[in-house]
């Protein structure tokens, strides 16, 4: 490189390739007027990298000084994002309380609404148990079935259990009609809800088309695991409370 350029260069090749920055246009008609090829370069960054990672935000902070982004850490995410949320979560269960109370006549379309709008509450427990048992994918302790996804499996079985739990407590409930509209449509809610968000069909799905692809046995195994676990606790559940 001649001298008085390598520092020109530098500063190019460091806005960007490190910083992820549009050079300025000094830096870049002295690159063009040398014969640098900066269009190339920048053809494979844009390759290399998703284009929100070039030049949409300032990433400097998350580099160290090599250049290497780091992985963000609880540490590192700005103060509020736990208040924020916290916010939304107020907002969210006062509009549901709101619609709750909203459709309050006993006809068969606020019944209905009212129920589903009562459903929603219980759902964030189901949905945060959910992705809890997800970190047991992959974990089972004994090697031979180290394949089985063992927190989905978990997460389904359950969803069974609490599901048919409430469907036999609602059956016992309108044989001896008692409970009125808050009994059954807390258990309806539970049932739907929480249930509804702890179980995943389309996960259950994907996950046996995976393991078909690697060992087709496998996928039959995990569907045969499931329903047969799933079905037999549901029946002795619903024999024992009914």
């Amino acid at each position: 490189v001649e001298h008085g350029l390598s520092e020109t260069l530098m500063e190019m090749e460091t806005a960007l390739i490190v910083h992820r920055q549009v050079v300025s246009q000094p830096v870049r008609d002295s690159a063009i007027n040398h014969g640098w090829d900066i269009a190339s370069l920048e053809e494979w960054l844009a390759k290399r990298y998703h284009p929100q990672e070039l030049y949409g935000y300032d990433e400097t902070n998350n580099l160290d000084s090599s250049g290497i982004r780091v992985a963000m850490v609880e540490e590192t995410t700005v103060w509020y994002s736990i208040p924020v949320a916290i916010l939304c979560i107020v907002v969210c269960l006062a509009i549901l309380v709101v619609l709750m109370f909203h459709w309050n006549d006993e006809t068969a379309y606020d019944i209905t609404y009212r129920t589903m709008a009562y459903s929603m509450l219980y759902s964030t427990p189901g949905v945060l148990l959910r992705w809890k048992l997800s970190e047991w994918n992959g974990q089972f302790k004994v090697d031979r079935w180290k394949w089985l996804p063992i927190g989905t499996l978990t997460a389904n079985i359950l969803g069974a259990m609490v599901s048919i739990t409430t469907i036999a407590w609602e059956y016992n409930l309108q044989m001896a009609d008692v409970g009125g509209f808050w009994g059954i449509a807390t258990l309806r809610a539970i049932k739907i809800g929480f249930s509804g968000c702890l179980t995943t069909v389309s996960t259950f799905m994907s996950e046996i088309h995976k393991l078909t692809q690697t060992r087709q046995d496998r996928g039959y195994k995990y569907i045969l695991i499931t329903l047969s676990i799933s079905c037999l606790v549901s029946v002795i559940l619903f024999v024992v409370i009914v």
